[in-house]
């Protein structure tokens, strides 16, 4: 019954809801907008109505375009990652686009066979902290001091964690990019570790381009995804595998991520 009424909320606040044709071939999914993790996803106030914006929107569009049959319905309000995560485990929602793939999250979700984007993880520093901004190596980051500020339980929290532990350096989770940037700017932090696209557009957003950049040392370089619940048939999947391999091959996705964070 919960899981009813949760599946007819989402029906009744939608975004997005590109319908399907009336055929035994629709496929309806359900799946969430991330919580601060903009400018994969936003919410923009228009009219009087929400609509969802961002990258991962514009590729739900594209994806739907090519395939109608497809229908991603999902609520008007953003979800906490930690939520998300346990939605996407238990089939409280079946699909999620736009995020990483790691050994752990394979025995969870199943994955597409391409990538939607490229992501660098990148540290942002404050521009007039001459002492850090040409860091190098995660040695120089010990020694430089100060706190690693990240949002909670993202991937780039766990990868900085596994590849420092022999360095101890301080990090601090706190629920959005935002929050971290600002912190930056008060002196509340040293380093903001992100995706380059969420450390470019937060930036951008708190009218702060001229205050940061993007130190050179990077802590990985990998993409993001589309996953699904494991209740979900496998000729869905192929499917899925089909238009998404059509988007690459035809330079749409590119042209999408390009607009919020072109890689050098």
């Amino acid at each position: 019954m919960k899981q009813l009424i949760v599946f007819s909320a989402f029906i009744l606040i939608c975004c997005i809801k590109i319908p399907a044709s009336a055929n035994a071939d629709a496929i309806e999914l359900t799946t969430t907008l991330i919580q601060g993790s903009e400018p994969l996803f936003m919410m923009n106030d228009r009219n009087g109505s929400r609509g969802a914006i961002g990258i991962c929107p514009e590729i739900m569009n594209a994806f739907t375009r090519i395939a109608p049959e497809f229908t991603f319905i999902f609520d008007a309000e953003l979800v906490p990652w930690p939520r998300v995560k346990g939605y996407l485990k238990d089939n409280t929602i079946q699909a999620q686009f736009c995020i990483a793939r790691t050994a752990e999250r394979e025995t969870w979700y199943q994955y597409t066979d391409t990538p939607l984007y490229p992501v660098r993880f990148s540290f942002a520093v404050r521009k007039d902290d001459t002492q850090v901004r040409n860091i190098n190596s995660f040695e120089e980051m010990k020694r430089s001091g100060g706190t690693v500020l990240c949002v909670i339980e993202t991937n780039a929290a766990e990868v900085f964690r596994e590849r420092t532990k022999h360095l101890n350096i301080p990090i601090e989770e706190t629920p959005t990019n935002e929050q971290n940037l600002k912190k930056l700017i008060l002196g509340r932090g040293r380093y903001v570790l992100f995706h380059h696209y969420a450390l470019i557009d937060g930036a951008k957003k708190l009218g702060i381009s001229d205050k940061i950049i993007l130190i050179p040392l990077v802590l990985k370089e990998t993409h993001h995804w589309l996953a699904f619940s494991k209740a979900v048939p496998q000729d869905v999947l192929q499917k899925a595998n089909v238009v998404l391999r059509e988007l690459q091959e035809s330079g749409k996705l590119k042209s999408i991520y390009d607009k919020y964070g072109r890689l050098p």
